[in-house]
């Protein structure tokens, strides 16, 4: 029978190499360690091209609004409502790893002489000169993150105040550029089933089956900030701006979620979210025409939470305690990764990765993780949509409001 067997997707073949590798790992033992340079080979063709990634995929993103007056009214309360959403998303993540403490009890082997030394944030001042580099080339060179995304994000705004004749072409070749490091990324991470192998062989051959616990602990961790964060702040702001409760809301976008969780992707989402947005909540089509599709790319807070998670994991995990400005310092980074660069293959553990670089944890951490992403992108993906439809709501319920105030 022709084309009569189903090709197995990356996540599968993820997962499997996981769970192959974790018997490797177990049945080796210590002699697994040994295939781990293979895994840090596939890690070092993913952080290659993370600053390009960063800035192309951003720049892209801020470019396309076309000119500054294309936001409005209703463009500022969005944008307002994704940001704020996502910082509190962020602070969250932060809050439920202090509370679970998932990494405690997984104790990291540094694979060098010295010891990891977490990015400090000293002071306001010290952390808003720390966001303006004097040579983006230096500071790309660097991969010193917090000036790449920060002059990424002047040079989109730049773009979009640039005349139109002038800067259609700019804009693009950034998009041209954006689609070429997707499909770099995409490449690298064909490889993710061999890297995922080996790193997780030599994970279980290091840490033992501990590591499946502490892997289990960060999972339980993160979808309590996922509840957490959709009953306190989709589902009751909902609820008191428009009087729709969380149950009805739950049962009228339910196909928004179950696309989510089927897919984990936001883009693959927006036609249905779109629909359901129209059809089950009575929104206009021009609010939930620009409101979701920004929301896809903007508001990833189911990512906000999983980065505070995860920081919080890696902190533990190196015997580190965090001060007060390291913990902002997160939450900050958090807030800008996770609005403005989705859409990248594997953006989940790429937007871990920024994070991490900026803050000198260990990126071998993030890697293993990467190996259970799927389970994580499940509630990262629902969750960003089904925010984005409860701010589409709520938005569309305020537009509908002031202009019956007007009519009346």
């Amino acid at each position: 029978m022709k084309n009569g067997t189903k090709k197995m997707s990356l996540a599968t073949q993820t997962m499997l190499a996981m769970v192959l590798g974790a018997i490797v790992g177990m049945v080796v033992g210590e002699n697994a360690a040994k295939i781990q340079f293979i895994g840090t080979v596939w890690l070092n063709m993913v952080k290659m091209f993370l600053v390009p990634t960063v800035v192309c995929m951003l720049v892209r993103g801020i470019s396309s609004m076309d000119n500054p007056k294309t936001l409005g009214r209703i463009g500022v309360r969005v944008v307002a409502f994704y940001l704020v959403t996502t910082v509190i998303a962020a602070v969250l993540g932060i809050v439920v790893g202090k509370v679970f403490q998932p990494g405690i009890g997984f104790v990291f082997q540094q694979t060098g002489d010295t010891a990891t030394e977490v990015a400090e944030l000293p002071t306001l001042q010290a952390f808003v000169l720390s966001l303006f580099s004097d040579n983006i080339f230096n500071s790309y060179s660097s991969a010193d993150m917090l000036k790449v995304l920060v002059s990424s994000i002047i040079i989109g705004v730049g773009i979009v105040f640039m005349p139109e004749e002038k800067r259609k072409p700019v804009r693009e070749w950034f998009s041209a550029m954006a689609d070429l490091v997707m499909s770099i990324i995409g490449i690298s991470m064909k490889f993710a089933p061999v890297g995922v192998f080996c790193l997780m062989a030599a994970a279980m051959g290091t840490y033992g089956i501990n590591f499946i616990g502490s892997m289990s602990k960060l999972l339980l961790t993160f979808y309590a900030g996922c509840l957490i964060h959709f009953l306190a702040v989709y589902t009751l702001f909902l609820w008191a701006a428009t009087g729709i409760t969380p149950l009805d809301f739950c049962k009228r976008g339910f196909e928004t979620f179950s696309m989510a969780v089927s897919t984990c992707s936001s883009a693959a989402t927006v036609p249905v979210n779109m629909k359901v947005a129209e059809e089950k909540f009575g929104v206009s089509d021009a609010i939930s025409g620009f409101s979701i599709p920004l929301g896809s790319t903007m508001n990833q807070d189911g990512g906000a939470i999983l980065g505070g998670v995860v920081m919080l994991f890696c902190a533990q995990a190196i015997g580190i305690d965090l001060t007060f400005g390291q913990i902002f310092n997160i939450v900050i980074l958090n807030t800008l990764v996770t609005s403005g660069s989705s859409g990248v293959p594997g953006g989940g553990i790429m937007r871990l990765m920024v994070v991490a670089a900026a803050m000198n944890l260990p990126l071998e951490i993030i890697a293993l993780i990467g190996g259970f992403y799927r389970l994580f992108d499940m509630g990262t993906t629902s969750m960003s949509v089904m925010g984005d439809l409860s701010a589409t709501v709520v938005i569309d319920h305020w537009e509908k409001k002031r202009l019956k105030k007007e009519q009346g």
